[in-house]
């Protein structure tokens, strides 16, 4: 992605996870600088009337590190707040979220499973639907061999 500090690729979704939504407005980042998102990638987001489901295969030694960011790119009248559940379980609890702030929603240990199914979904004291801005998953690669040559 031209606009991406770290390089990486971000791929629009097309309305795969819900109606699109955007601003023009500048964002702040409430994890100061530690994801570096790009200003285009969060000011657009995906408006979904009921909950956003994002899967993906796992497998026998899988292991993965997801992060999803959010920010609220409207004035809404009342609370966005979310709950995000991996394979049916609460993953993370009450996501608060401020007008024009990311806010990025992470795991600092890997996560196996078969497969991995997270559901993006508006929380019992919500009276908005469900947003996504992006999710970034990585996968934790085990070197094989020795990381050096044995000469070194």
């Amino acid at each position: 992605y031209p606009d991406d500090a770290l390089d990486r690729i971000w791929r629009p979704d097309n309305g795969l996870y819900g109606n699109p939504i955007g601003t023009k407005a500048m964002l702040r980042e409430e994890n100061g600088t530690f994801f570096v998102l790009p200003s285009a990638v969060m000011q657009t987001a995906a408006n979904s009337s009921g909950p956003i489901v994002v899967t993906w295969p796992g497998g026998s030694d899988a292991l993965y590190l997801p992060v999803f960011h959010f920010a609220e790119l409207q004035r809404i009248n009342g609370h966005r707040n979310l709950t995000i559940k991996n394979n049916g379980d609460t993953w993370y609890h009450k996501i608060y979220l401020d007008y024009l702030n990311s806010f990025s929603v992470f795991s600092t240990k890997p996560i196996y499973a078969a497969n991995y199914s997270f559901t993006v979904e508006a929380s019992s004291d919500s009276n908005c639907a469900p947003i996504l801005n992006a999710f970034e998953v990585f996968k934790v690669v085990r070197p094989s061999g020795s990381a050096t040559q044995s000469q070194d």
